[in-house]
């Protein structure tokens, strides 16, 4: 297999986390989880990941890693910066404004964060608690 098909498998999963991010952040602050701990489990950890990496790579990880492995191909990333922005453009010729992504990113961990402190506990927390 090789990295250039990996670089672009993490580029379409990108496009997918992108699409579904928002509106899972909103299911889990309406509370739609609370009987589906391991979408509650999934959407939290994806958010870690999110939030984690820009804080340590200054860049999303999901961007890092694309980067990594077209770079070990010896390619070029064929966009700069925001994958989000980069994509908006390209399908539509709307050029997103600088830090509108990291506007929604941080809007989004928000949700999530209300969504935690609203609902906990849940999935493998509450599943620990009602085994004890």
């Amino acid at each position: 297999m090789s990295l250039v098909f990996l670089a672009d498998s993490v580029f379409v999963l990108h496009g997918a986390f992108a699409v579904l991010v928002a509106p899972s952040a909103l299911l889990a602050l309406a509370g739609r989880y609370a009987s589906r701990p391991v979408l509650w489990n999934l959407h939290n950890l994806s958010i870690t990941v999110m939030v984690s990496g820009q804080l340590l790579l200054q860049k999303c990880p999901l961007v890092a890693l694309e980067q990594t492995l077209r770079n070990a191909d010896g390619r070029e990333m064929p966009y700069t910066g925001s994958f989000v922005r980069y994509v908006v453009d390209h399908l539509t010729g709307i050029t997103l404004p600088t830090g509108s992504v990291m506007a929604l990113s941080v809007s989004i961990a928000l949700v999530s964060i209300a969504a935690l402190v609203q609902h906990w506990p849940y999935g493998a927390v509450k599943s620990a608690l009602s085994e004890a």
